[in-house]
């Protein structure tokens, strides 16, 4: 939880519950709840990604476990886009939730869940204690009317607004990338604080491997008209020093990492880079993730990537700065060979660029990169 004054904020990651609801085999539904407390107002918050379709739909329920008050909440329908994802928030009176005479301090969990039959089948669900509370699924469910004009839901594909070319493209670009919705918002005020002058360093020729037999198939995905490139900085002379990234968004990010183990001489061909290795049981870990800043740029972005992670139980988070020392990419690292069963979602997702560990030797073990330009918020691709 994160507060300030008379502010809080808990994230409650939900997690699979039931098999057999996910858009596709190589997809995983994931998502949170966001419960936000305002002096006597309170927003709560659903986001989740994944999900199929169903003619029976779903529902978001909070859970409510203090002593006498022990019962389910169902907040209404949760209505998703053709990508199986929604973003919905709801205001209410912190000391009357949704008109259930229920405070803010009695929720102890939230879920999605669909009603077959009179019967709750649990899609998603997670915990404010990260442990789940033992007999909840029998509570009693009790329904509440929403007020409309307390609704507001994002369809990314229906949105009824009126787009410039430039906002346009951007959008189209980030629809088949992970969600970052989170992450921009907590580093928006560092954003405004880095020069622009550096996007205009000349970068040096880059190594970045990528899978020689499937280029086709990637360039006819990712690189389209619409997608941005970048080309790796290999001056080497200019990484002689540690200390970077630069200026109050490198402290901001450098924040961010205390505390991860950091690892020295990853693929030193990627140029100036700081890379922090992160453990698959950190996801699963609610404790950590009561730190907002930690939670939105190490943790939420990997969330659906669990699947891949878990095989080699960590995965990397990796600063790339350009030659002044100043952050120009995020890069998410997942560990697996060089082949398509270990490539995140076909690459579909941005994990198009292959570096191996023992440098020049493609048959061991490496990473998948991904590349996230936090500035134009969108996946980069990187070029030979």
């Amino acid at each position: 939880m994160s507060s300030k004054g008379n502010y809080s904020r808990h994230f409650i990651i939900l997690q699979e519950d039931e098999k057999g609801y996910s858009i596709g085999n190589d997809k995983f539904p994931t998502g949170y709840a966001k419960i936000e407390k305002k002096s006597d107002k309170c927003k709560i918050s659903y986001y989740v990604q994944n999900l199929k379709n169903l003619e029976a739909p779903y529902y978001m329920v909070l859970i409510c476990n203090e002593r006498e008050e022990k019962k389910i909440i169902n907040l209404g329908e949760l209505k998703l886009d053709q990508y199986g994802r929604c973003d919905i928030s709801n205001d209410y009176d912190a000391r009357n939730i949704a008109n259930c005479k229920i405070t803010i301090n009695k929720i102890k969990g939230a879920a999605i869940v669909r009603f077959v039959d009179s019967k709750m089948s649990t899609i998603l669900s997670g915990f404010v204690n990260g442990n789940e509370l033992e007999g909840w699924k029998a509570y009693p469910v009790e329904t509440t009317k929403i007020e409309e004009e307390n609704i507001v839901e994002t369809f990314i594909e229906e949105k009824k607004v009126v787009e410039d070319e430039e906002s346009r493209t951007s959008r189209e670009k980030k629809e088949d990338v992970p969600v970052f919705d989170e992450y921009e918002k907590s580093i928006e005020e560092s954003k405004k604080i880095q020069n622009d002058d550096d996007e205009s360093d000349e970068e040096d020729s880059q190594s970045s491997e990528e899978i020689e037999d499937e280029s086709e198939e990637i360039e006819e995905t990712k690189e389209s008209e619409d997608n941005d490139h970048l080309d790796m900085d290999m001056d080497m002379d200019r990484c002689s020093k540690d200390n970077y990234p630069k200026g109050k968004m490198g402290k901001f990010f450098l924040e961010v990492v205390e505390g991860f183990e950091e690892v020295k001489d990853f693929n030193p061909k990627l140029g100036k880079c700081k890379w922090y290795k992160i453990k698959e049981s950190d996801l699963s870990d609610s404790a950590k993730m009561k730190d907002y800043n930690k939670y939105t740029v190490a943790y939420y972005p990997m969330l659906g990537y669990y699947s891949y992670i878990n095989k080699y139980k960590h995965y990397l988070l990796g600063y790339k700065c350009n030659k002044e020392g100043y952050l120009k990419y995020i890069i998410y690292a997942i560990p697996g060979m060089k082949k398509r069963s270990d490539r995140p979602f076909d690459g579909k997702t941005g994990f198009v660029t292959w570096v191996p560990i023992d440098n020049g030797d493609d048959s061991k073990m490496g990473y998948w990169l991904m590349f996230y330009d936090f500035k134009n918020s969108c996946v980069v691709i990187p070029v030979k």
